[in-house]
């Protein structure tokens, strides 16, 4: 029951110096948070199949084709319709950092970390301007920069998760 743990440690947390806890009090903000983790399990629960291919080949070349930009990848298709639901501030719900902004951190860079074979690391996040918006957002959280700068001292599949030089 993790989306729960996550919510009631998210209605007692902020990051950032932000004005208020990461679940808002609000309760269309709140159902909109919800909404978004929810669609992010949507898209991330796609990739759960390929663990059953037990040929190496087919099982990178399946998870390579979620990704495909082209307009055939299930889970980049995923990211593309949660794009066109969020604004262009950096946040994915309201104007200050949320649950969402950190679901969507943690799925988007769970793929992007190099750990699952056939996944690609880069090309498609590249195409999803707000999505990496929210990335660097939660990135540049002083907590979130800090801890994953430590974790990526020891292990490297943490580096993408550590804040980027923004543009």
């Amino acid at each position: 029951q993790s989306r729960a743990l996550a919510r009631f440690i998210a209605k007692n947390a902020s990051l950032g110096g932000g004005s208020g806890p990461l679940y808002p009090e609000d309760d269309y903000l709140a159902f909109r948070v919800d909404e978004m983790v929810d669609a992010l399990e949507d898209v991330r629960l796609v990739i759960i199949p390929t663990f059953g291919i037990a040929d190496q080949a087919e099982k990178e070349a399946a998870r390579a084709a979620l990704f495909a930009t082209d307009g055939g990848g299930k889970i980049f298709q995923g990211f593309k319709r949660i794009e066109g639901l969020i604004g262009a501030d950096g946040h994915v719900v309201g104007s200050q950092l949320t649950l969402a902004d950190c679901w969507l951190f943690a799925t988007v860079n769970a793929f992007r970390a190099g750990f699952l074979d056939g996944v690609p690391t880069s090309g498609w996040l590249e195409e999803l301007p707000k999505l990496k918006s929210v990335v660097e957002t939660v990135a540049a959280a002083p907590e979130v920069k800090a801890y994953y700068t430590a974790q990526a001292e020891a292990n490297k599949t943490y580096s993408v998760f550590v804040a980027p030089a923004r543009e």
